[in-house]
């Protein structure tokens, strides 16, 4: 590490990200970062006195169960759209209004957008969940938003679904974690 540093060093180099933005590629999710599954490298990186600057938590729910959820929120209607993707099973979107006015979406790809394995067919990736403000959060649109999913791409011949989000994201891993997920992996980015 220290030859690699000086190296750098000598174009000008004063900082260094390890497992920056984006990652690489090959590994479960397409573009993560460093994973705490090597601990190897992250106690390297620790005695080199490299610091963690963004953490991402993954998280799974194996074979889950799904049932239509009711529509108990006020005044809300949903549309769902499924698109053609590069995996078996279609991408899913779902856009949630209040009055004709869009307060949230969330989009689903198929794991084998980025992965040709069997397995990763079955499985779905949440790639955004997003509420449009603070005065649409704490009504359970949320858990709606996820049940809705859940319905859909148990409709669609989706048997596992999983996502991430950042490690201070505490909202979105609260709203994960009490809809059945289970942390699979959390990476970081590493900074000098």
């Amino acid at each position: 590490m220290e030859a690699t540093e000086q190296y750098c060093k000598g174009f000008g180099v004063s900082q260094i990200r390890i497992f920056s933005h984006y990652g690489y590629r090959f590994h479960r999710y397409s573009h993560p970062f460093g994973s705490d599954r090597m601990p190897h490298v992250l106690s390297l990186l620790g005695l080199h006195k490299y610091r963690a600057i963004l953490g991402w938590s993954y998280t799974v729910i194996p074979d889950f169960a799904a049932s239509e959820p009711a529509d108990t929120l006020p005044a809300i209607s949903y549309e769902t759209e499924l698109h053609s993707g590069r995996g078996d099973l279609p991408n899913i979107e779902i856009t949630v209004k209040r009055h004709d006015e869009k307060i949230a979406s969330t989009l689903v790809w198929s794991a084998g957008h980025t992965c040709r394995a069997g397995e990763a067919q079955s499985m779905f990736k949440i790639m955004w969940f997003y509420v449009s403000d603070e005065a649409n959060r704490g009504q359970r649109l949320g858990s709606f938003m996820i049940q809705r999913l859940l319905w859909e791409a148990k409709k669609a011949g989706y048997q596992h679904a999983s996502t991430g989000a950042a490690t201070g994201n505490h909202r979105a891993n609260l709203l994960y974690y009490n809809t059945g997920f289970e942390t699979v992996d959390t990476n970081y980015t590493y900074f000098k």
